[in-house]
């Protein structure tokens, strides 16, 4: 036991348990020969796991975007904290560990912008995808673009992965914001850089002449020698006045290496948009189903292929497409 318990944090993972688990079984197996060599390993994983499970097991639940919560094992079905001295007598009374309820953290902090990108508010690292990509936008909508005129996205109920993917009406969002704004495409930071913030002068004309990358690398993380990755938040169309003209829009996202997990926006002939107006598309922060979660890449490459594009994530078919009549986007 005092060879498992050696150089071990407070609160571990279980992959730490198996680990000085098996060093203290093979430890254990030099010095304990015989017949009765296997009742002593068991009773060893016993003792081991008693200790573990002792207060001192680490919540193993990552976030949306891959980080792990901070926390010690914990009770996450509700965000109000238990006062210590409850914990305590409950402990002693039943003596056993009551993991303490509060919601999952992995103290990291974004900064984002709201559904039009005019305004900036601070968000937890978020562990729940409602929250990710509606909850967080409907309250900065109070403050900033909850007046502007809303088209209703439709409820996703496929979940095959197999399949494309409708994004919820709670994942994406279009409004018509002021015309006076000269915005196209609209990148996200962690620390709060929008737009063209960051994005060196040579990589620009590629973001124009290809498929839209999903994440692209900023020049904003170059003083912390940190890869430091934007991504496509917003895309911004202005329709012409001329009512004859239409505008339609159809975004197809593939946020990763896999082919099969393509996102669009549930409209099955695509987004017709009215005249005379600029249209802010917020696309989803968190790209997820049911039964997976698609994480952001770490190491995003600059876009100068399709295979890298594909591994990184890409917006299909984002680009503006001219016909007599419509105009597809």
């Amino acid at each position: 036991v005092d060879s498992y318990e050696k150089n071990i944090p407070e609160q571990y993972s279980y992959a730490t348990h198996q680990k000085q688990l098996a060093a203290s079984i093979n430890i254990l197996g030099q010095h304990a020969v015989g017949p009765y060599q296997q009742s002593y390993i068991q009773q060893l994983e016993k003792e081991c796991e008693k200790i573990w499970k002792n207060g001192r097991q680490s919540c193993e639940v990552r976030s949306l975007t891959g980080k792990q919560c901070i926390y010690p094992l914990h009770d996450s079905t509700t965000t109000k904290m238990e006062p210590d001295k409850d914990i305590k007598h409950r402990k002693s009374r039943q003596n056993k560990i009551i993991p303490q309820k509060r919601a999952h953290s992995s103290n990291y902090w974004y900064v984002n912008a709201c559904n039009c990108g005019e305004s900036m508010a601070k968000r937890a690292d978020p562990f729940d995808i409602k929250i990710a990509n509606y909850i967080f936008y409907q309250m900065l909508e109070r403050k900033c673009c909850g007046k502007l005129t809303h088209i209703s996205f439709p409820v996703s109920t496929d979940n095959n992965i197999n399949e494309e993917q409708s994004i919820d009406e709670h994942d994406m969002e279009i409004e018509e914001i002021n015309t006076t704004s000269t915005n196209k495409n609209n990148l996200d930071t962690p620390n709060g850089a929008t737009d063209d913030q960051g994005i060196d002068g040579e990589i620009a004309p590629k973001l124009a002449n290809s498929e839209l990358p999903l994440y692209f690398p900023c020049s904003c993380g170059q003083r912390s020698g940190k890869t430091v990755f934007a991504q496509l938040m917003r895309i911004y169309v202005a329709s012409p006045t001329d009512s004859d003209i239409r505008i339609v829009l159809r975004p197809f996202i593939q946020p990763g290496s896999d082919h099969r997990l393509v996102f669009y926006s549930g409209f099955g002939q695509g987004i017709s948009l009215p005249p005379n107006g600029l249209w802010c598309l917020r696309l989803p922060f968190i790209y997820g189903t049911e039964n997976e979660v698609v994480y952001p890449p770490t190491d995003p490459k600059i876009p100068n292929s399709e295979d890298t594009v594909e591994k990184s994530g890409r917006a299909i078919d984002a680009s503006l497409n001219a016909s007599d009549a419509v105009l597809d986007c």
